[in-house]
This record gives C-alpha cells, structure tokens and sequence, in this order.
C-alpha cells in the first residue's frame, strides 16, 4: 500500500506541476512582455492559463473523489470486523 502511495505520489506532483508551470509562464508573459495592449495575444494568454487552471482544478477534484473513496472503502472493510 505504501509503495502505491509512493508512486500516486510521484506521478501526481508531476501532473500538477504541468499545468501551474503553464500558469505562471502565461502570466509572466503578460506581466513582463506588456501585451496586455495587445487584444488578441492577451487573449491567446489568458486562453492558456484558463485551460491550464481547468486542468488543474480536474485533477484536484480527482485526487478529492480518490480520496473520499478509499474513506469509504476503509470504512466498509472496518465494519465487516
């Protein structure tokens, strides 16, 4: 089980990491490059980061839902006992 954990947990970081790294290179570009003048490239830029923050908040909801269902499936194996 630990070994499970271990592995959710590296492949989890990584996930996350993707999508805030797409986040904070989007928003340093509209920060550092002044394209906010620039409609259709701050557009371009917010586009990225709203998809990156989708991403992100999928994969939290995911880790939730993982979660919530082991709880339970812990909670089951403890009442047959």
């Amino acid at each position: 089980m630990l070994k499970n954990k271990e592995v959710f947990t590296r492949n989890m970081t990584h996930e996350l990491k993707i999508p805030v790294s797409t986040i904070l290179i989007a928003a340093e570009g509209l920060e550092k490059y002044n394209i906010a003048n620039e409609s259709e490239t701050a557009k371009k830029y917010a586009h990225i980061i709203q998809r990156a923050a989708n991403q992100l908040s999928s994969l939290v909801e995911s880790i939730l839902q993982n979660a919530r269902s082991d709880r339970v499936s812990i909670q089951k194996k403890a009442s047959h006992y």
